[in-house]
């Protein structure tokens, strides 16, 4: 009965997102650590990209999307960019992030839920 009341909830949320623009992706990798391990949930917002944040984006090489944190900010004819790293990860990604390049900030990490969203997706 719990894992109806959970999925539940996950459909609403879902579906709230909708209306919000809330974005929610699971974990596929484990750059992030313990942080974030392999199928946990994130939820993202659209929200303001700071230095610290988590962010989801999609990889200018695979068009995958990854969830890094924002270690830096640096500006480049007069607009912001964003360096990105893996918690784990010994160096920098390979790429400087515009502002529209971003698809949300993190809002929420759920362990092990991410899992759950992809059978309901599938």
């Amino acid at each position: 009965m719990e894992d109806f009341k959970i999925a539940g909830i996950i459909v609403i949320l879902y579906l709230t997102s909708l209306l919000v623009g809330l974005r929610f992706y699971t974990i596929t990798s484990g750059s992030m650590g313990e942080l974030l391990p392999i199928g946990s949930l994130v939820i993202a917002y659209p929200g303001k990209v700071e230095k610290g944040r988590l962010v989801a984006f999609k990889s200018p090489k695979s068009q995958e999307v990854i969830i890094h944190r924002v270690v830096g900010v640096t500006l480049l004819a007069n607009e912001q960019h964003f360096v990105t790293k893996g918690d784990i990860n010994p160096v920098l990604d390979p790429w400087l992030l515009k502002n529209e390049e971003i698809e949300g900030v993190v809002l929420v990490k759920i362990p092990l839920l991410g899992y759950m969203l992809n059978t309901l997706r599938n």
